[in-house]
């Protein structure tokens, strides 16, 4: 397969196994691997981000190049300084974490629509998530947001991510929110969404590629069927549950449309919306302005870590 490759590991030696055989048995030509360094305050670390970075053993025709890091940047610094120094050495790839788990299809969906949308700066990314249910016909749709368990994109695009979101405060008075997703409830999602990444609250990386993706109208190119199984959800993700269990199907890249429209289908977007809770966002926001009113945080929280129920 000539598409480059970065997989992005850490700590997990038994995820990043599992996805690293996947790997070898495309036999990428380019394949990069990126790897945070162990936590100070996890006694565990450097043996198992030791033992993950073990796993590598390329026995076929490839270039490796490796980013690993001496000390712990955490998940934002270490991922996107990771997507900036892949796209610096090339010009459009697919990106896996360890915890991502693709079929065989996933690699022939990604190479393929990066080479059909290569020149059209309408798209910014190609996923091979797809959290509905998977249908029966071999197709694909565009949606404004971003999934990023198992995607592939250009380096046209992903120069346009900016962790620190430097405009989204004067985006945010200017109402962008609502003016890009219409519905207030969704509008109220994302601003929070937007809030949190802004200000520090999450340590992440990916809600400032949304950010750049809908600020310059760069849509997410979806499949009709899931190609992606994200195995870290029992652990690690305890905060998606809503998403275990959502298994990977085969997509026959030869019957695939070739789409020249490049339009968000609304339907599709806005069962994928309904399935990660925005449409419950509206209700939440009141819940927790009078959880911080009433003093009764502490008792959601343990009520979150202990039967995973969230707001």
């Amino acid at each position: 397969m000539n598409t480059p490759v970065l997989f992005i590991i850490f700590n997990r030696p038994q995820y990043t196994k599992q996805v690293f055989e996947v790997i070898r048995s495309v036999k990428p030509t380019k394949l990069f691997v990126a790897a945070d360094g162990p936590r100070t305050d996890k006694e565990d670390d450097v043996r198992l981000c030791q033992e993950a970075r073990n796993v590598i053993n390329v026995d076929w025709e490839c270039e490796v190049l490796t980013l690993y890091r001496e000390k712990n940047l955490g998940c934002k610094q270490a991922v996107g300084s990771a997507l900036t120094w892949f796209f610096k050495h090339i010009e459009e790839g697919i990106i896996l974490e360890d915890d991502c788990l693709p079929n065989a299809s996933f690699f022939e969906f990604t190479s393929l629509m990066l080479e059909r949308y290569k020149n059209d700066n309408r798209v910014g990314m190609i996923t091979g998530s797809n959290l509905l249910e998977s249908e029966s016909r071999d197709t694909y749709y565009f949606t404004q947001t971003t999934y990023i368990w198992g995607w592939a994109t250009w380096r046209r695009a992903w120069n346009k991510w900016d962790v620190e979101m430097k405009q989204w405060p004067s985006l945010k008075n200017k109402g962008f929110a609502k003016e890009v997703f219409k519905d207030k409830n969704v509008a109220g999602f994302f601003s929070d969404y937007f809030d949190m990444a802004y200000d520090g609250r999450a340590n992440t990386w990916d809600i400032q590629w949304l950010f750049a993706s809908v600020l310059h109208k760069q849509l997410c190119i979806v499949p009709s069927k899931n190609l992606v199984t994200n195995i870290g959800v029992y652990g690690t993700h305890t905060n998606i549950r809503d998403f275990d269990g959502v298994t990977s199907y085969d997509l026959d890249c030869d019957k695939l449309p070739n789409k020249e429209k490049v339009k968000i289908d609304n339907d599709f977007e806005q069962r994928l919306l309904a399935k990660i809770r925005v449409s419950r966002w509206s209700w939440r926001r009141h819940a927790i302005k009078f959880l911080e009113v009433t003093h009764l945080k502490p008792i959601v929280r343990f009520l979150y870590h202990r039967f995973g129920v969230i707001f």
